[in-house]
């Protein structure tokens, strides 16, 4: 059997931009949570996209940011609909 070409056969890469500090939360998080941060993200869009077999991921029951305070987050309201951000 001839060995695979580099990337052949795997998923391949999405860019994704991410605040470093957020980053290394989340990391932290879904490492507590027993997974990866890949392995999380990918549950999660496959739950969003209503694949037969998917489940939501999991969250952790509290989180403190590294400043602790509060977290808010500015980009989904309470109602669970996104702002529009921008013209």
């Amino acid at each position: 059997m001839a060995p695979r070409k580099r990337g052949e056969g795997k998923t391949p890469h999405r860019a994704l931009r991410v605040e470093d500090d957020l980053w290394e939360r989340f990391g932290a998080v879904t490492s507590e949570l027993g997974t990866d941060r890949s392995t999380w993200l990918r549950n999660a869009i496959l739950w969003c996209v209503r694949e037969p077999s998917a489940r939501m991921p999991r969250r952790p029951d509290v989180v403190v940011p590294q400043d602790n305070r509060p977290s808010t987050n500015m980009s989904v309201p309470p109602s669970g609909r996104t702002r529009r951000l921008g013209p």
